[in-house]
């Protein structure tokens, strides 16, 4: 019904709405930002061509509740699975009228942002050492005493913290203790921690682990990421157990999968082709085996969501993503026969 609404509006202006993870036809530019002042500060930090790439697209994001002893876990497992979401859920093959390098765009276009976006360097084993690591990359900005983003850009957020604690004291406000921080220091870490982009991120404000990898999934299949995604969650001893099966330790896991990372973004499904010979590639069945764990944790809730990810089930068999077949689409029909393709009908 809502998206009814959202293409019945469309229609009236002349437009169509895509279920891609990246326009296929408009190529990014400063035009199609929204004109708000951070996010041109945003542009000239990072880089005019990765920030002006996020304006053509479109994730399939899920935050899930968890409690504060899973969030180590979940987080890394999410993380640690980043290139298996991006090879089954990628679907952002073309950009500006023509095939790109990635099959997931979305993710490969990133690459510039290092560990600050994607999967990150490793895994933590508790919140602390999250926080800890969090720290460690530059601090964009800082509200000031009115409220304004002011540009640091300079330093970590540790270095600033500590320098701002050592300016505190006689005369002024008092310094917080070892292992505390006040809330002017607590809101600007928020702020801070904003601004990295992993995979699976830890939201302070919503008490939820949010899940980012995926792109926008075709309409007729749009849950599937989501359901991916909430299974991992509710399934995550299992998959864990699964994985370490598989590898021996979460440290041989983890390589392993960063490894996978720019196989999955450039290649899709078609890079775990157990007949690829690439010593970096996932076998199918091991995917598969995550995606039984997955399904049985939604079975698990009796809600029926099991069913969501058929689609995945049958992408795998195939070993064809969405924006593999995408691929195909636009080959065959070209740029009118893709947006066809793409276009959400309700």
């Amino acid at each position: 019904e809502a998206m009814g609404l959202v293409v019945d509006s469309a229609s009236r202006l002349g437009m169509k709405v895509l279920s891609c993870g990246l326009q296929p036809r408009t190529p990014p530019s400063l035009d199609l930002m929204t004109p708000r002042p951070r996010y041109l500060t945003m542009r000239e930090i990072l880089g005019h061509d990765i920030w002006e790439a996020w304006c053509v697209t479109a994730s399939d994001q899920i935050h899930v509740d968890v409690c504060a002893g899973e969030i180590a876990s979940v987080n890394n497992l999410v993380n640690l699975l980043h290139a298996m979401v991006v090879a089954v859920c990628g679907n952002s093959a073309l950009m500006a009228g023509k095939r790109s390098e990635f099959m997931c765009a979305r993710q490969g276009l990133m690459r510039g942002l290092g560990t600050r976006h994607g999967m990150p360097e490793r895994p933590f084993d508790d919140i602390e050492e999250h926080i800890t690591g969090i720290n460690q990359f530059p601090l964009m900005w800082i509200r000031d005493a009115k409220g304004e983003l002011e540009i640091v850009n300079d330093r970590s957020f540790e270095e600033w913290a500590s320098a701002r604690r050592a300016s505190l004291g006689p005369g002024g406000p008092p310094a917080p203790a070892e292992g505390e921080c006040d809330e002017a220091e607590w809101d600007a870490f928020l702020l801070h921690d904003h601004y990295v982009w992993h995979s699976a991120r830890p939201r302070f404000k919503q008490g939820t682990v949010e899940c980012r990898a995926a792109c926008q999934q075709p309409w007729p299949e749009h849950m599937a990421a989501a359901a991916l995604h909430l299974g991992m969650v509710e399934a995550c001893e299992d998959v864990w157990e699964t994985v370490l099966g598989r590898f021996g330790s979460r440290g041989e896991a983890w390589a392993a999968m960063q490894s996978a990372v720019p196989l999955a973004e450039e290649h899709g499904l078609a890079a775990f082709d157990a007949s690829s010979g690439d010593a970096a590639a996932l076998e199918p069945e091991f995917l598969r085996r995550i995606l039984d764990d997955c399904r049985n944790g939604l079975e698990s809730r009796g809600l029926g969501e099991e069913v969501l990810m058929d689609p995945l089930f049958r992408r795998l068999g195939e070993l064809r993503n969405p924006a593999q077949s995408s691929v195909e689409v636009a080959e065959a029909k070209g740029l009118p026969g893709l947006l066809s393709h793409f276009e959400v009908a309700v």
